[in-house]
């Protein structure tokens, strides 16, 4: 087969910093994959790319991009509210598509996409990259054998001084804009781990959240969260926060026969009185990023490759978006949602 031919819709920085080194660095995307085109609104994002692709292809729009190019595929990279416009218009021109989360703003764009996806020999992966960790295969790797017994209780933890700054060419503070992110460190960090509890443990019976601003006054959106997720017989907590004083990741699963935890670049595990410590890769390190989207990337071509139009990730991004809105439900109700 050719090599598969791709455009980058949205080239701050995940496309410059992960995408782009991930398609050009990893040996099996750079044989069977193409960049050959690129679209943002900023020139000095476009100048960017054109350093590592000379010869690419430059729009200042997805629309005039999508309706020149002919593509296998598109990646789009763009501010979250405009996901929604531009799978459909991928949709439209038949090309898979891979897409930065959340998959759209509002649920109700999420279910319009399944519809108009639904039957169509389209590949929609979303990026939920941390699947592709070293730390989180290894502890999925652990639950499947078994190692821990039944799981009791799940703590994640991140902790960040302050939100990622966006993109300097165009608005380096959208993350804290919900016209444009679409909520606040829930939607922006907590989405992943909501992948994960879907990816490690299945899905939660009912979410409980509190939010709140406890250092950024100027943000628009909360600073902090906090969520609890409830299963029949196991409790998994989700404390984010862009109040820490350091950046930091710290995580712990307890199971019935011993327990797993996870803090800067090991992971520990203690059974029967045991201690195995190994060294794997810093979770908050933003350079082991690159990785984990080159393991992503390399399943999305080979979906494509071999023509696996599953939709179960599509439905995995549609479900935490579902939740993300059922944690926000919760934190203005107070009270807990059913899943």
């Amino acid at each position: 087969m050719s090599l598969l031919r791709g455009a980058i819709i949205g080239v701050g920085n995940i496309a410059l910093k992960a995408h782009l080194p991930a398609f050009l660095g990893d040996e099996t995307l750079r044989a069977e994959t193409t960049i050959v085109a690129a679209a943002d609104v900023a020139p000095q994002n476009l100048a960017a790319v054109r350093k590592l692709l000379p010869s690419i292809r430059a729009y200042t729009s997805a629309e005039n991009l999508l309706a020149k190019e002919k593509l296998d595929f598109v990646d789009i990279c763009s501010p979250p509210n405009t996901h929604a416009s531009i799978i459909e218009a991928a949709i439209e021109q038949n090309s898979h598509i891979v897409c930065e989360k959340p998959l759209a703003t509002k649920l109700e764009d999420a279910v319009r996409i399944q519809e108009r996806i639904s039957g169509k020999e389209i590949v929609f992966v979303p990026c939920h990259q941390y699947r592709y960790s070293a730390v989180w295969r290894s502890v999925k790797e652990i639950l499947q054998r078994g190692e821990l017994g039944d799981v009791l209780l799940a703590q994640f933890n991140v902790f960040r001084p302050s939100a990622d700054s966006g993109n300097s060419n165009w608005y380096s503070s959208w993350r804290v804009d919900p016209r444009i992110g679409g909520g606040g460190i829930i939607v922006d960090t907590g989405s992943h781990y909501l992948y994960l509890l879907s990816h490690l443990f299945g899905k939660p019976k009912q979410l409980t959240a509190l939010t709140a601003k406890l250092r950024h006054q100027e943000y628009l959106v909360e600073d902090t969260a906090l969520i609890l997720a409830n299963y029949d017989r196991m409790i998994a907590e989700i404390n984010l926060t862009w109040a820490a004083d350091h950046r930091e990741n710290r995580n712990i699963v307890i199971g019935s026969e011993g327990s797993l935890s996870t803090g800067g670049d090991r992971i520990i595990l203690n059974r029967n009185g045991a201690r195995e410590e190994r060294q794997l890769e810093d979770l908050s390190d933003k350079h082991t990023y690159v990785k984990w989207y080159a393991g992503l990337l390399n399943d999305f071509v080979w979906r494509v490759k071999t023509a696996n139009f599953r939709d179960d990730l599509l439905r995995e991004a549609i479900n935490v978006l579902t939740w993300t809105e059922s944690c926000y439900e919760s934190a203005l109700k107070g009270t807990a949602v059913t899943v």
